[in-house]
């Protein structure tokens, strides 16, 4: 496909930004169709959420963009050309904030006309806000809380086939890093069952989809480990 009939191409501004790079990326990330489409000058910016990981790990990625600026400055349309950092959600985020921005439009013969710019949206670690990098306490360490974690989703797994024909009907105990928004991180096997069907990986995947309201400390929430035993639907 030619660079002139690519730059034709225009999608809508939606949750799916990852499914478009692999078209849009064939544009070269130094951009050297500026000189047919500007960069855009904004009007009204809208920051973007700092993804959580990529703020816990501090992650930075500039996510570049073709968007049409409509007549009266909005986004009518846009795509992702490059993105620096993917799978950390720079590409949503990013895309979420553009729609709530406005731009100068492009003015012709004295009146404003819809048109193609580029528009960069950058992520530094001067960005991140502070609440974003959590501090995650070891397995081992006590925290102390005011209120405890409580289980607000529960995730039922089914036994694994082969602990079925072994007739394995037991709960798998576990240990689960729960975040300050209720998630969890990470999940530590307490006690094995010794049963080698496959039971403590069901309960492991199982125990990270919990979703709990997350314990608290002078009102403010915190991060904790929590455990807890998941049980096996039972047929």
């Amino acid at each position: 496909m030619s660079v002139v009939a690519l730059l034709i191409i225009t999608l809508p501004c939606f949750a799916a930004f990852a499914d478009q790079q692999s078209e849009y990326e064939k544009l070269p990330p130094e951009l050297p169709q500026i000189n047919v489409y500007e960069i855009a000058i904004p009007n009204h910016v809208v920051k973007p959420a700092y993804p959580r990981k990529a703020a816990k790990d501090g992650i930075e990625a500039d996510v570049w963009f073709k968007i049409l600026v409509d007549r009266d400055g909005s986004v009518a349309r846009c795509g992702v050309v490059h993105c620096s950092q993917k799978n950390y959600g720079f590409e949503f985020n990013a895309g979420n904030a553009l729609r709530l921005c406005t731009f100068e439009p492009r003015i012709k013969d004295g009146e404003a006309v819809p048109s193609w710019f580029y528009h960069r949206i950058g992520f530094h670690k001067e960005d991140i806000p502070v609440e974003a990098v959590e501090r995650f306490p070891s397995p081992d360490e006590f925290v102390a809380v005011d209120q405890q974690a409580k289980v607000v989703r529960q995730a039922m797994p089914v036994r694994p086939d082969s602990c079925r024909v072994l007739g394995v009907d037991q709960g798998v105990w576990v240990k689960a890093l729960v975040d300050t928004h209720g998630d969890v991180l990470d999940v530590r096997l307490l006690k094995s069952t010794g049963t080698e069907c496959g039971l403590e990986e069901a309960a492991s995947r199982a125990a990270r989809e919990y979703k709990f309201e997350p314990a608290l400390r002078a009102g403010q929430p915190v991060a904790v480990w929590v455990t807890f035993q998941v049980s096996f639907a039972t047929e």
